[in-house]
């Protein structure tokens, strides 16, 4: 009958099995080095592309594979485009990760930091409030959300607000 590789290993003396599963795990923990290591050797590499296409005005495309750099398309993002966003959200308090995780999903090739950038300057130019050191709210500090853009409602039918400021849907 022949011999499984299990019968073989099983055969050996404890410290030899033990010194391989030692070499297992030295090599266990390398391969996860190189993979954090080739993990941010990538994301410095697409950060690169995106600053060159910003640079350059040009169309370099990020390992996401969508073009940057493209007016009205994915990549370039303006404050008007995070405003409509957040007033699309149908929420009164957010975080920048809220909003992020929006942009992602509607295919911007932007960053974190990026959309935080854009909520601080909507803040600091009294479009957004703050709520504490990690959230926006919608209207400026004084609670007017005049300069909102409207939200597109079909013919018909209007937008109602509660009080606090919260919106109750079309109708």
């Amino acid at each position: 009958m022949p011999r499984t590789l299990a019968s073989f290993l099983a055969d050996l003396s404890e410290q030899d099995l033990r010194e391989m599963l030692s070499g297992i795990e030295e090599s266990r923990d390398r391969l996860r080095q190189e993979e954090d290591s080739l993990a941010v050797e990538a994301a410095l590499v697409d950060s690169a592309l995106v600053r060159k296409a910003r640079r350059t005005g040009g169309r370099a495309a990020s390992r996401t594979g969508t073009a940057t750099g493209e007016a009205g398309g994915p990549g370039k993002l303006t404050r008007r485009q995070v405003q409509q966003i957040i007033h699309e959200m149908d929420v009164n308090i957010f975080r920048p990760v809220d909003v992020f995780a929006v942009l992602q999903g509607r295919g911007f090739d932007v960053t974190a930091d990026a959309t935080r950038q854009h909520l601080r300057r909507l803040a600091r130019d009294g479009k957004l409030g703050r709520e504490g050191d990690s959230y926006f709210k919608l209207g400026s500090p004084n609670g007017d959300s005049s300069h909102l853009p409207p939200k597109l409602v079909p013919d018909g039918e209007e937008e109602t607000w509660s009080e606090g400021g919260t919106r109750q849907g079309a109708g």
